[in-house]
């Protein structure tokens, strides 16, 4: 039954077979070297995030000055200078909420509840402002919180000893 309409049927369905499987084959090697290039930008990026971040941190670790950074309510960031500055625990800083730092900080001020309605002051007000705030030891240090709008409100403080 060489000439059969079946045996045509399945010499058809056989090319027809062949060809989606050609296709497919097609479909599934551009897909994955769409994956590839994908991986190799996602590992560029990331290498150059990585890069970013370290010089952000030689940056952050370079400057005179004590720096946190808080979002609306945790740390997200802080340098050495700042635990030696204001003796807060690294634990409480990695930790912590903002509130909780502040708080703590609050017990080195000769006004701790002064203190903290200062801070609430400056964080309604969402303006940059310069204060020489006096400590329970007679020092007294200079601090300048700044307030930037990223995807939520982000707070820097900076501060320096100023006698």
């Amino acid at each position: 039954m060489a000439g059969s309409p079946q045996s045509e049927e399945e010499k058809q369905l056989r090319i027809t077979a062949l060809e989606t499987t050609n296709i497919v084959l097609q479909i599934r090697q551009r897909a994955e070297q769409e994956i590839r290039r994908a991986n190799e930008d996602l590992e560029q990026r990331t290498r150059a995030l990585g890069q970013a971040l370290v010089k952000m941190r030689a940056t952050l670790e370079s400057t005179t000055d004590a720096i946190l950074v808080t979002d609306e309510l945790k740390v997200t960031d802080f340098n050495q200078k700042y635990i030696d500055m204001w003796k807060v625990p690294r634990e409480i800083l990695e930790g912590g909420t903002a509130h909780q730092v502040r708080q703590f900080k609050s017990q080195n001020f000769v006004n701790p509840r002064g203190f903290l309605a200062r801070i609430e002051e400056i964080i309604a007000a969402g303006q940059e402002s310069f204060d020489l705030l006096e400590l329970k030891d007679g020092e007294s240090w200079s601090v300048i919180p700044k307030s930037w709008q990223l995807r939520g409100k982000i707070r820097v403080a900076s501060g320096a000893t100023a006698t």
